[in-house]
């Protein structure tokens, strides 16, 4: 399933958008996190066989710590 827009992710950051394409020879996802004025994260997955939802949680866990961090 190639998901090439970005599409809004709720329950993390103030806003969140990810993508995703299994289009290319490898599997790609993005997810940008705008927390707050000052903070953003943006995370890259990449993986043969790496699936939409696989990616998302990857780095939704990523963002979460990241972003505790900047705080």
């Amino acid at each position: 399933m190639s998901r090439r827009r970005a599409n809004p992710v709720p329950g993390i950051g103030k806003e969140a958008y990810s993508a995703f394409d299994d289009a290319s020879s490898i599997a790609q996802g993005s997810l940008l996190v705008l927390d707050g004025k000052n903070h953003a994260a943006l995370l890259l997955a990449t993986g043969s066989g790496l699936t939409a939802d696989d990616s998302l949680a990857r780095e939704e866990a990523v963002a979460k710590l990241v972003l505790a961090k900047l705080r």
